[in-house]
C-alpha cells in the first residue's frame, strides 16, 4: 500500500515533492540500517522523479554518485536472504529475535 501511493505521488512529482519530502523527513527508526536504506531509497525516488530529462551520461553519473553517498551497506533483502541461509543450513525452524539481532550483529562487524 505504501508504494502504490508513493508512485501515486511520483506521477507529478512537481507537484508533490513537498508532500514526498515532509512525509520520509518525519519517519525515523531506532535502526541505522532501516535509516540509511529508508534515505537510500528516498533519494532514489527522488531522483528518478526530477532527473529525466538529463541526457542519459549525465543521468547515468547522478546515479553512480547517488549510490556512492547513499547505498548502504546492508538492504533488508539481502540481510533477510542471509538469514534464511543461515536458518537452513543449521537446519532451525524457529528463531527468536533475538537471535536475529545477534545475527544482524555479527554481519554488521565482519562487512
Amino acid at each position: 500500500m505504501l508504494i502504490t501511493w508513493l508512485r501515486s505521488l511520483l506521477q507529478y512529482p512537481h507537484q508533490n515533492s513537498a508532500i514526498l519530502s515532509t512525509h520520509f523527513f518525519n519517519l525515523k527508526d531506532f535502526n541505522i540500517h532501516v535509516r540509511s536504506e529508508a534515505e537510500y531509497e528516498y533519494q532514489l525516488l527522488k531522483f528518478w522523479s526530477e532527473e529525466n530529462e538529463l541526457p542519459r551520461t549525465e543521468r547515468k553519473k547522478k546515479r553512480k554518485d547517488l549510490e556512492r553517498r547513499y547505498k548502504p551497506r546492508f538492504c533488508f533483502a539481502y540481510v533477510s536472504g542471509a538469514f534464511v541461509n543461515y536458518l537452513y543450513n543449521r537446519e532451525v525452524k524457529q528463531y527468536s529475535i533475538s537471535e536475529l539481532e545477534a545475527f544482524i550483529a555479527d554481519i554488521g562487524q565482519t562487512c
